[in-house]
């Protein structure tokens, strides 16, 4: 496949444009962003290294949802259709990231639905939304730096380095699930090594900017996450928190995970 070279400030495509190219991102950063009806852009996520758009264009042919711009010297990966189809009986591996990344867009889009569901249901019973009005500023979210850091011996030996930045959004969390490096049903930023007795689950919390604010998920797991003392959990209904707190503490599973870790904004 290709591979392109695009100085920062390049836009890799527009809203609105027809083209069927996959990107695959090998170093440097992009940002997602769509038009508002009024003219303002509304950054939807921040992408980095090993990170796939524009997959949906190839499938459907439709127009491309969303502006993609280059915010770092970026190298891209260039997957056109003839190159998917050549590689599906040349060399599937080679497909893997892709077939990945289509997975947990799947699963990313079936959040959001549950999301608009529950905030409808609360409309219509005169409770007061969850969440605020769609207003995605990334001056206030993506101009700060987050960092992971463990705070039990476990949790140390879960992560090679004393801490991790967050450098992207959505910032996928989950245990590291194949000993050959491949794994279709997830796509972590962070991939924690299984210790027992280990509570981490293969997907287990994603990081999300919305709304001017920060957010964790945890992706319907058997055990939930704990948030600052708060439980999500699918049983619960409620599965997303808003962080409030400066330094913040994320337990990975029930209240007896050894799984803990401290979320600092730096």
């Amino acid at each position: 496949m290709e591979l392109r070279q695009l100085p920062a400030g390049a836009i890799v495509f527009r809203q609105g444009e027809y083209s069927q190219d996959v990107y695959r991102i090998v170093s440097g950063k992009a940002v997602v962003s769509i038009s508002h009806d009024e003219g303002q852009e509304i950054t939807l996520a921040e992408l980095g290294a090993d990170d796939i758009f524009g997959e949906m264009a190839m499938i459907d042919e439709s127009p491309r949802s969303a502006t993609i711009k280059v915010t770092e010297d970026a190298e891209l990966e260039v997957m056109e259709p003839y190159d998917f189809t050549d590689m599906f009986f040349s060399n599937p591996t080679a497909l893997a990231p892709y077939l990945t990344c289509l997975i947990d867009r799947l699963r990313t889009s079936n959040e959001k639905v549950n999301d608009l569901t529950e905030e409808v249901a609360r409309l219509k019973n005169g409770k007061t939304p969850t969440r605020a009005p769609l207003r995605r500023n990334p001056g206030t979210v993506f101009g700060h730096g987050l960092v992971i850091t463990p705070k039990t011996q476990l949790a140390k030996k879960t992560i090679f380095q004393p801490k991790v930045s967050v450098t992207k959004f959505p910032y996928r969390i989950g245990r590291s699930g194949s000993s050959q490096g491949i794994d279709l049903l997830q796509k972590n930023d962070l991939s924690l090594v299984n210790v027992d007795p280990s509570q981490v689950a293969k997907s287990h919390i994603s990081i999300e900017s919305e709304n001017e604010s920060l957010w964790v998920r945890d992706r319907k797991t058997r055990r939930g996450t704990i948030v600052n003392g708060k439980k999500l959990h699918q049983d619960d209904g409620n599965l997303v928190c808003r962080l409030t707190h400066k330094v913040n503490e994320i337990i990975l599973g029930d209240e007896n995970s050894p799984a803990v870790y401290e979320l600092r904004l730096v």
